[in-house]
């Protein structure tokens, strides 16, 4: 799905692309804060040097983005991994009809 994208400051982008009327390729070179129209894989190519020209786009990307900072920084938690892995046993045991054992009582 083609979206539009704005070239980020100090950044190039060089495509290849073909003319529907004869199949010739050509180049296009768009520089910075440029608007271009892109397809998935031709954006994928130049992320980096990409921003998205709607705002409802870049909300989500950003949105986006803080999710997976968040989920990343759970997953290094050594406490949540240990809850996690002992969860996991747990659950494991009493699928296998094993009696998890007694916690000493302190």
């Amino acid at each position: 799905m083609a979206k539009k994208y704005i070239v980020r400051d100090g950044f190039v982008v060089v495509l290849k692309l073909v003319n529907p009327k004869d199949q010739s390729e050509y180049e296009r070179t768009y520089n910075s804060n440029e608007e271009c129209t892109l397809e998935d894989d031709q954006a994928a190519q130049h992320l980096h040097k990409l921003e998205f020209a709607n705002q409802k786009d870049r909300d989500a990307a950003l949105a986006a983005e803080r999710q997976a900072q968040q989920d990343a920084t759970a997953a290094q938690n050594p406490v949540d991994l240990v809850k996690a892995l002992v969860a996991a046993l747990v659950q494991a045991q009493q699928a296998a009809g094993v009696q998890a054992p007694a916690q000493p009582s302190t």
